[in-house]
Formats: structure tokens, C-alpha cells, sequence
């Protein structure tokens, strides 16, 4: 029966529910004495052995990136309170960096690590078990974590299940090969486990996920998971290397610890952050150190280095303009800031020349305008009128054919030699505004008959505008006075 607001459980007051499933509930709750939040897992009576024992494999850990244990209960389990979001929740509501997916992913194997080194086997790493806060990623349920001791007396190793014996636990899709058979569950179970994760946050796509269990089981125990490339432009290799070997169906092709993973993804990551002229010797010298890595490997990789360096920078600019800049670029176009969003998709263009999600935003932020003056080879140049910035940019030399142009009140203006400047075209105003202009939706040319107050000495260049904008097209011809 759910707990309402105001029940104590000692010294604990129940605040709110965070969530429930099939061991028990969890609640946000205030420890009176400390004065502090915390969150309250109450067993479900059938699970109170398999708490007790979570219980213990906690109590047993203390590591930064794993949830601490404050307190027991005869039927509940004291945590400290995260605030934050899943990583699942994360993946569903936007994609991840490669930074921050390598971050996250170095993080988490160090947690299993650490869990590792005390011989506990989480056994149901997922993303809904990673908690992404402020200070870092915190690593959370180990209900279904199993100890593995050695026996002081002949050496052999003896695992203490928290379930009941011979049973098939975890999570589809993410449970390895061996615990889908019913087989022992040891650390490299775990990194088959993390290797699902990484491919997900990495492709925002479930590596073996099918549509029905009977399928899914199926993917697991015998498919490979699609090439990351085939969701991702430009995935750095040494990333996909990583991923599916944590993914290989035989244990014992995996890493043979969290620490060696960890390892490879800082070296991975070091390398990724490099500049395009750089290459981080840092990594390259552990490298080299390694015993199946020889001086005239590392003087070649030096040689290539710098070109490397650009196409691997280049691919995570292809990353960061797909990841990052898109998902910003339609926020920004839902808040009506659009000369923003036009400036950003300028930069992911260059990352992401045929990107058809762009292709699809560009028609919310630019229209594609033509301009031809009488005499040709004037100059023309284009400002924002609100953005506050004086600064005339350059657009080229008239006639200009369909070039693109954002969708933001603008001020135009032409120079040509012999001609002297006098002020500048609004955009807003060559529609229907100023005097001799209007809109040109009935397809005909509206030519000005009015000098806008410009001496008669004064040469004019005539000009003849054009636009599409969202399939529509819109015509406008007059005299700019200067």
C-alpha cells in the first residue's frame, strides 16, 4: 500500500513517491535529525531477503559514482536523495555527445570496477540504473547483484546469488549470452551489459532490441549488432573497436576487467579532444609502453598523426553539428529567434553538407532571394536591422541568382563606382511599404515611379528583387536612390 505524505518511518518523514516497480517503492523522504533529503526504498515482503542483501553489497562499496547507504530498516533501505535524470530518460529526450557519452561511459566503469574489486556482480546494469546529476553519474540498484568470494580453504570461487537459485535475471536487452542460458553471471557479464549501454548512447538505438522477447533473446545469443557507422557519420574507429568488444558473444573475447575498459575509453576520449593540429602524445607515450607496441609503430603514428587528427576532429564536428546543433537550432526556431538558429545551421553545414534534418529547417530560417540591379556589378550588402550590430556583410556582386537569405527584417544596400551612397533598402519596406513597392503576390513586376526624394542629379540604380520563401514566390522592381 503506497505511503502518503507525513508518515514517519523512524526517524524518516515521507515527502513524495519517486517511483516503483516490482521489489518495492521509493520515496523522497526528510531524515529529521540530519535535517537532510534521502531516498527510501520499502521492500516488497517477497524481496525483503533479496533487500537485506542489497543492503550488504552496498554497505560493502564507497565510490563517487555509486548510490551511498545512510540507513536500515526492518523492511526499507535509507540512500542518499540524487537529483537528476536517468540516462534513459537522457537518451529519449535528446542524443548524447560523443564527449559526454565517453564521460558517462568512463564513469560507470569505474563504478563496476570498484563493485568488481569487491566481487560483486551488478548484473542489471541498464540506462535506467544510471543517474545523471550535477556532479557526476551515479550507478544505482544492485538488487539483483551477486557477491564472488574465494574460499580461504581451497581457492575456488563461490557465488552468493541475492536471487533464488538458477534463476534468470536482468534486463532484456541487455543481459549477456551466459545469463540468458542460465549460466554464472561474473564481471565480464557486467561489460557485455555496458557495452549495450554505450552502443545506445552512442546511437540513440538498442543494439539488440526486437519486437518481440522471443526475437530479442534471439539477437543476443547469436546476431551482431549493427556497425555504429550505421547510425552516426564519421564514429571515430578506436569508439566502435571499444563498443563491440564489450559486446563480443563469448566472454572471454570481451575486456577482462571494468579497470581495462575504463582505461581505453580515457585514452579514447584524451585523444578526441585534441585540436585539429594536435595530437595528445600523453596517450600515444602510455601506448607505446604497452608491450605489443613498438617505437617504429609509434614513429609512423606520429608521421600520420596530425592528418589523422583532422579526420577524426572532423567526424566529432560531424557529431556535435548532428548531436548538438540541430536539437539547438529547432529550439531556437520555437522560441522565434531565428537569426540565431540561421547563424548556427551555417556552422552545422559545414559538418553536415547533405544532412536531410537540416535540409528540413533551412525553409524556418531563410528564403532564397535574387537581385539584379541596372547596371549590373553593383556590390550589395545585407545587415540585420534588430540585431543590434552595424556591421554590413558582404552577399557579392549583383546579378546574385537564388541565394539564401534569413528570415529576419533586414536592410539592404548597393554600391557601385559613380554612384554615391545615400542609405539603405529595408527589406520590410520593399513589400508594400515604401512609396511605388508592393507585395507581389498577383506574379507581376511592380515597378517604382517615385525618386523617394532623391535629387534629380543624383544617378539611381534600379533594381528587380525576387523571392521563394515555403514555395511561394514574391517579385518586387524599383529605383534605389543612393
Amino acid at each position: 500500500m503506497p505511503l502518503s505524505p507525513g508518515i514517519r518511518l523512524g526517524p524518516y518523514e515521507i515527502l513524495s513517491p519517486l517511483g516503483a516497480g516490482g521489489m518495492g517503492e521509493v520515496y523522497r523522504a526528510r531524515d529529521t535529525r540530519l535535517d537532510r533529503n534521502v531516498a527510501i526504498k520499502i521492500a516488497v515482503e517477497r524481496f525483503s531477503e533479496r533487500f537485506s542483501n542489497e543492503a550488504r553489497v552496498i554497505a560493502a562499496l564507497n565510490h563517487p559514482h555509486i548510490c551511498t547507504l545512510y540507513d536500515v530498516g526492518p523492511n526499507y533501505l535509507v540512500m542518499e536523495y540524487i537529483e537528476g535524470e536517468t540516462l534513459a530518460s537522457r537518451i529519449r529526450r535528446l542524443p548524447l555527445s560523443l564527449d559526454d557519452a565517453l564521460r558517462i561511459g568512463i564513469e560507470v566503469a569505474n563504478a563496476l570496477d570498484a563493485a568488481h574489486r569487491h566481487g560483486i556482480v551488478h548484473r542489471d546494469l541498464k540506462p535506467g540504473n544510471i543517474m545523471l546529476t550535477e556532479s557526476g553519474t551515479k550507478l544505482l540498484d544492485f538488487g539483483l547483484a551477486q557477491f564472488q568470494r574465494v574460499r580461504a580453504t581451497d581457492e575456488r570461487n563461490i557465488t552468493i546469488t541475492l536471487t533464488e537459485p538458477e534463476q534468470v535475471v536482468g534486463t532484456l536487452p541487455y543481459m549477456s549470452p551466459e545469463q540468458l542460458e542460465g549460466e554464472e553471471a561474473d564481471a565480464r557479464s557486467d561489460i557485455f551489459a555496458f557495452g549495450a549501454v554505450l552502443y545506445e548512447m552512442l546511437t540513440g538505438q538498442r543494439a539488440f532490441e526486437r519486437q518481440s522477447p522471443a526475437a530479442t533473446i534471439t539477437a543476443v545469443a547469436r546476431e551482431e549488432p549493427k556497425p555504429l557507422g550505421d547510425f552516426v557519420r564519421h564514429m571515430p574507429p578506436d569508439v566502435q573497436v571499444i563498443t563491440l568488444r564489450c559486446l563480443r558473444k563469448a566472454r572471454n573475447q570481451r575486456y577482462a576487467s571494468a579497470s581495462e575498459l575504463a582505461h581505453e575509453l580515457e585514452e579514447c576520449r584524451a585523444l578526441a579532444s585534441e585540436p585539429i593540429s594536435g595530437i595528445n602524445l600523453k596517450v600515444l607515450l602510455r601506448q607505446s609502453k604497452r608491450p605489443r607496441v613498438a617505437i617504429p609503430i609509434l614513429l609512423t603514428v606520429l608521421l600520420v598523426g596530425g592528418l589523422s587528427a583532422w579526420g577524426i576532429n572532423r567526424g566529432f564536428k560531424a557529431r556535435w553539428a548532428r548531436t548538438e546543433a540541430l536539437p539547438q537550432i529547432a529550439q531556437l526556431i520555437d522560441r522565434d529567434k531565428r537569426g540565431e538558429a540561421y547563424a548556427l545551421a551555417l556552422q552545422a553545414e559545414k559538418y553536415l553538407p547533405d544532412d536531410p534534418t537540416l535540409g528540413n529547417l533551412w525553409p524556418k530560417i531563410s528564403w532564397l532571394a535574387s537581385i539584379h540591379t541596372m547596371p549590373a556589378g553593383a556590390t550589395v550588402f545585407w545587415r540585420n536591422s534588430r540585431a543590434g550590430d552595424d556591421t554590413w556583410k558582404l552577399v557579392g556582386r549583383s546579378p546574385l541568382e537564388k541565394f539564401r537569405s534569413p528570415l529576419v527584417d533586414s536592410q539592404w544596400r548597393f554600391e557601385l563606382k559613380g554612384f554615391a551612397p545615400r542609405g539603405a533598402v529595408d527589406h520590410s519596406l520593399i513589400w508594400g511599404h515604401l512609396p511605388g513597392f508592393s507585395d507581389g503576390h498577383d506574379g507581376r513586376d511592380h515597378e517604382s515611379s517615385s525618386r523617394n526624394g532623391s535629387p534629380d542629379s543624383q544617378p539611381a540604380i534600379e533594381f528587380r528583387w525576387s523571392q521563394i520563401s515555403r514555395g511561394h514566390a514574391r517579385h518586387a522592381r524599383g529605383t534605389a536612390w543612393f
